[in-house]
């Protein structure tokens, strides 16, 4: 993490009031910047002294001062105001400032009561369309703290990315593994399990590090809330409105430890985290929510449970289905592709190509993925065709595993020329399924001729350079998860050509 260092206090009218007595540092959480525009960002933070105690602060509003500067000392302050941390909101703090110039690094921190935040960086995006020579940036996903350490985070910060985007499973809501840590509750099911367990996860000082070194772009994914849930499903609870209470609980709570904006705020049940941002006139980014618009899972067996994967269902193929909810398909049909960017790219969650689990005539496909919506996924392959959208890569992780590959235009027809290149992150610790499952799944490349490169053995991060010839992603693999600092390396180099749909060897 950048230094907090001794600066000039600055600004002495916007400073918080100093009448709190915090029992101990409150900013033991760290700081965070996210959602990067032209002219500013959403900076974050949250009151913890006691980050396991949710009674240590008192229920009312405390005055929390925020500064952004031009340089790391924060001598030179353009910006500072004050907003309040509310107890309803777990004390935490989202700052979005404006009027700032494009495409220029900032410096930021908190000051509350007569303590001051660790000091981070953050930057505004370049304006939409503006010529940019490159832009570099990582995608991680998937960080089961109780699987392993975040070093990962500590290798990205030293490759200096100027963006960061996770693509779900920033938490894991239970125990899924007895490993080499530990959470503060079994299984989160209420608002304050869930704060205990955030917090839990943003006390490591490597992710810290990571919030406080770039902006960061976030969508969700199942674990946020519990394993595979989707719109109404859920594999746990069988009593609605039990799991409605829950839902609204990790919603709320997610909004709270991440630097989003007002309008990701929850709502009537709901919470808006898909958007779109452009970077000059290189990358458009557009996050999606797969989760909490999408119908049920298909082929429920008599309990109501879904099957982890199908042999053959025709609810799955159903044209009425959706993964994103008909709102977000609209959306994202409206506006994809129409930012004049070279590459154009979704963020999602998981693989997009219907990858095969069994040998032969019979098929095996996941119903979680986008095989269980299949019209869904078809509906954005035809759009990416008949809108002539340049350049589409789809990112996203969930399988803990490295994978890269293409999706046909008919994504089940194999003959059908590649209409979308695809990249997939490793987890940040979660595991990985060992040789077993490395040796499997490369066995059924012959199954799934679309995939080009799968390695599940290593825990990792990828970092994309992206220029207006080529995409170039390195997945850099950590040498043991085990270890909260293991070193990091390159583990594979490809690159995608612009104009081409394929992901080649570098």
């Amino acid at each position: 993490m950048l230094a907090a260092g001794s600066f000039i206090s600055p600004v002495r009218q916007v400073l918080a009031s100093p009448s709190i007595n915090f029992t101990d540092y409150p900013f033991k959480l760290g700081i965070a910047s996210g959602d990067p525009v032209t002219d500013g960002f959403v900076l974050w933070t949250r009151l913890a002294p006691e980050p396991y105690d949710l009674s240590a602060l008192p229920q009312k509003s405390i005055p929390v001062a925020w500064l952004v500067a031009e340089d790391e000392k924060m001598h030179k302050v353009v910006q500072s105001g004050t907003s309040l941390a509310h107890g309803e909101h777990a004390h935490s703090v989202h700052v979005e400032v404006h009027g700032l110039r494009p495409d220029r690094e900032y410096f930021y921190c908190f000051i509350a009561g007569k303590e001051k935040s660790p000091v981070g960086r953050t930057r505004t995006l370049p304006l939409s369309g503006k010529p940019l020579q490159d832009f570099r940036f990582a995608f991680a996903s998937c960080q089961d703290i109780t699987n392993g350490y975040f070093a990962a985070y500590q290798d990205m910060v030293r490759q200096d990315p100027q963006l960061i985007v996770h693509t779900g499973d920033y938490i894991y809501e239970s125990i899924y593994k007895e490993g080499v840590r530990r959470i503060p509750v079994p299984v989160a099911m209420t608002l304050d399990d869930y704060r205990l367990l955030h917090a839990c996860y943003k006390l490591d000082p490597h992710l810290q590090e990571a919030h406080a070194a770039a902006p960061w772009l976030l969508i969700w994914d199942d674990h946020e809330v519990e394993n595979d849930w989707g719109g109404s499903y859920s594999e746990s609870i069988s009593d609605p409105e039990k799991f409605l209470r829950r839902k609204a609980a990790a919603i709320k709570t997610y909004y709270e430890h991440m630097p989003l904006r007002l309008s990701a705020k929850l709502q009537r049940g709901r919470s808006r985290i898909h958007q779109r941002t452009v970077i000059g006139d290189l990358i458009e980014f557009n996050l999606l929510d797969c989760r909490q618009y999408r119908d049920q899972p298909p082929c429920l067996d008599e309990t109501g449970r879904a099957p982890l994967q199908i042999k053959s269902c025709e609810e799955a193929l159903s044209h009425d289905r959706s993964m994103l909810g008909r709102e977000q398909e609209d959306w994202l049909r409206r506006g994809f592709g129409t930012s004049g960017t070279k590459w154009n790219t979704l963020v999602q969650t998981t693989y997009m190509a219907p990858f095969d689990y069994v040998k032969g005539a019979d098929t095996s496909y996941k119903t979680d993925g986008w095989d269980g919506y299949a019209a869904s996924r078809q509906r954005i392959l035809d759009m990416i065709v008949n809108k002539h959208i340049d350049n589409p890569v789809s990112i996203g992780g969930e399988i803990h595993a490295f994978y890269a590959g293409v999706v046909n235009a008919n994504a089940f027809d194999l003959a059908s020329p590649p209409v979308l290149s695809e990249l997939i992150c490793t987890s940040i610790s979660s595991g990985g399924g060992g040789d077993e499952r490395y040796h499997k799944t490369l066995d059924l490349f012959s199954e799934n001729p679309f995939a080009r490169f799968f390695e599940n053995r290593v825990r990792g991060y990828a970092l994309c350079n992206v220029n207006h010839q080529r995409w170039h992603t390195e997945f850099r693999a950590i040498a043991d998860v085990q270890d909260p600092n293991s070193p990091g390396s390159s583990l594979k180099e490809l690159v995608i050509e612009a104009g081409k749909v394929d992901v080649l060897s570098a």
